[in-house]
């Protein structure tokens, strides 16, 4: 019987539930009729709604296996000749098909025979050549290739199926249909194969050593993170962002990187930035990488176009305490909420938002922020249950310092906005936008749809410059207003 080991009180009474078991002769049976010195067997049996799975070690000299009453399926598999016992069935030299066994009380069960055959797929080990990085994320991708068709390491990148990397470095593909296929190996975050394979796969497992060269520094981003006191610090996650000259950006978030004897990380630049980063077609692009760890929160680090070094070094970290100012008592309860994040950034190079709602008496705390200055801006959802994020209200910046900071952020006055749109038919979309930051841009506010009437009424809008947008018989109207006003007509002669 096995057995599990808990903790209990002093005096407790503990009921213990005995199962009756029987003995279930096995035998394992090779291709040519013989047996195996042993072989791994998983017992995978189905129980008050759950699936239990056991796995024993099977021998001639010791075939049975002990099984509670009811239902299980039965698989057996043995390693290659020369090779240590796996306990994954994935990388099984020969594998029986599952067979079922019904174990009922008073009976005795009848002897199961798990015939094996062989596996069809890939099977294949890493070597590393050079100084082995450590941490990260290394797989490998398989990519099915038509016949005649060729493959590049830039490929892999798009590959949807791989196989996470374990301490062994053994990786295997298993239940493939005949035909061609590619391997490819990947250590970092993202990017080409270093190093890929083209196999042919038929019956039983195709066999591949991939052979990893050094890593090219030239092509990836090396990251020195230290603590307040210039120590290396570990178990850090990363992100990357590029923001384009239209202010378009895209980020990537969340992953690690490999570290060197050094105790530098190495991350790969994202596929969709790394021409602009590598290839000199920036075009006034930015980019900037962002550090975060469990005990110092988030740093930001600008970057150059074709950088390959940059140190962040953590300080500190900071507490900020906000007080929303007018909220106790008001009709914003479970609607507002508050952001913080670096400041200075107006591409966006922050990726920890603090998105949260404030408390009910209006005030929210932000532990491990980084020292330095922070934007604070407060959002408005339209209802408390809504989806939608809201849209901003206030922001104020604040220079953040080591340990507790406090801001009372006061909500601003909100106003309605009363438009009516002649010749507009009921349910016709009127948009709002509100004046961005840069010349001559505009940031989505809302849209609603007109009554009867054509008339739509805008409600809780910050003060500040807007504008209306709706399309009427095929033709746009567009109006800008200046928040408080007056009760606004987006006539005919309101036109782009």
């Amino acid at each position: 019987m096995s057995g599990s080991l808990y903790s209990v009180p002093a005096d407790s009474e503990v009921a213990l539930l005995a199962r009756p078991v029987s003995a279930v002769l096995v035998r394992v049976v090779l291709p040519d009729g013989g047996s195996p010195d042993e072989a791994v067997v998983r017992c995978a049996s189905t129980r008050d709604g759950s699936t239990h799975t056991r796995y024993f070690t099977w021998s001639p000299q010791q075939p049975d296996l002990r099984l509670a009453q009811g239902k299980a399926e039965v698989t057996a598999w043995i390693s290659k000749t020369g090779e240590p016992r796996v306990r994954d069935e994935e990388r099984a030299h020969l594998i029986s098909e599952s067979v079922e066994v019904r174990v009922e009380p008073g009976a005795t069960p009848a002897e199961i025979e798990l015939v094996l055959g062989g596996s069809r797929g890939i099977r294949g080990r890493v070597v590393y050549e050079g100084p082995r990085l450590t941490g990260g994320w290394p797989q490998v991708k398989l990519i099915a290739l038509a016949p005649g068709a060729e493959v590049s390491a830039e490929d892999f990148e798009e590959a949807s199926r791989g196989e996470y990397l374990r301490g062994d470095r053994d990786f295997a593909f298993v239940d493939l249909d005949p035909g061609t296929y590619a391997v490819g190996f990947m250590r970092l975050n993202s990017g080409a194969a270093e190093v890929h394979e083209v196999l042919e796969v038929g019956e039983g497992l195709s066999e591949c050593v991939l052979t990893v060269p050094p890593l090219d520094e030239s092509r990836t981003l090396a990251i020195r993170v230290t603590d307040p006191d210039g120590e290396p610090v570990s178990d850090v996650r990363f992100g990357f962002r590029h923001t384009n000259k239209g202010g378009g950006s895209s980020s990537n978030s969340g992953f690690s990187g490999l570290r060197d004897g050094e105790g530098r990380y190495h991350i790969a630049i994202p596929a969709n930035a790394r021409r602009s980063y590598f290839g000199g077609e920036n075009d006034g692009a930015s980019f900037a990488i962002t550090a975060s760890n469990e005990e110092f929160g988030t740093r930001t680090a600008d970057l150059s176009a074709g950088q390959t070094e940059v140190e962040i070094t953590f300080t500190e970290p900071a507490e900020l305490v906000v007080h929303v100012v007018g909220y106790s008592g008001s009709t914003l309860a479970g609607r507002l909420s508050i952001n913080a994040r670096p400041a200075g950034n107006t591409a966006g190079h922050s990726f920890s938002f603090n998105n949260v709602s404030v408390s009910s008496r209006g005030v929210k705390r932000f532990e491990k922020l980084a020292t330095g200055p922070h934007l604070i801006t407060m959002r408005l959802k339209p209802t408390d249950n809504s989806p939608y994020g809201g849209s901003e209200i206030a922001k104020v910046e604040i220079e953040l310092s080591t340990g507790e900071n406090t801001l009372n952020f006061p909500v601003p006055p909100l106003h309605p906005l009363d438009v009516t749109v002649p010749g507009a038919e009921e349910d016709q979309d009127v948009r709002l936008q509100r004046r961005g930051e840069l010349e001559d841009s505009w940031r989505f506010s809302s849209s609603l749809r007109c009554d009867a009437s054509g008339r739509v009424l805008f409600g809780e809008l910050p003060a500040g410059p807007y504008r209306i947008t709706a399309r009427v018989d095929g033709r746009p109207r567009t109006l800008e207003v200046e928040i408080p006003c007056g009760p606004v007509n987006l006539g005919p002669g309101e036109e782009d």
